[in-house]
């Protein structure tokens, strides 16, 4: 069963696609949301977070950009992040990836309605696996 904290996470998400569908004047299925860090040191992790339009960064955006929210005023991002970093140097661990390398990329096949959110796991510009939301936020 999933988390009701991660559920409603994944269904702002959702919300966050569809304002950049909007945005940059596209279908859902053309935005990907990217989490990466420039850190050194796998326990200094810092996740940055970027928007995608067919695969080319329109830059930074702060963590309640991806929730579709002007004020993160529940704390989600507090809540996430230690998740994200875990997962973040787990997989790195896992899959032998330096961490300047390693990307989540969070995107949708749903060209109008947005059924479900998928994710991947890359190392550099290739993909090393399929990710659920689901085990990213709660890992």
């Amino acid at each position: 069963m999933t988390n009701p904290i991660v559920s409603f996470v994944i269904n702002k998400i959702k919300d966050g696609v569809k304002r950049q569908a909007i945005k940059h004047d596209c279908s859902p299925n053309r935005i990907s949301l990217c989490i990466w860090s420039y850190s050194e040191s796998l326990e200094e992790i810092e996740p940055f977070y970027s928007v995608l339009v067919d695969g080319v960064s329109k830059g930074r955006v702060a963590f309640k950009t991806l929730l579709d929210v002007n004020v993160d005023i529940w704390g989600y991002e507090r809540i996430c992040k230690p998740y994200i970093k875990d997962y973040m140097k787990k997989m790195c661990e896992q899959n032998s990836i330096e961490l300047k390398k390693i990307r989540l990329v969070v995107y949708t096949n749903d060209k109008t309605e947005i059924k479900e959110l998928k994710a991947k796991l890359i190392n550099g510009m290739e993909t090393v696996k399929p990710l659920t939301l689901e085990e990213i936020l709660s890992s």
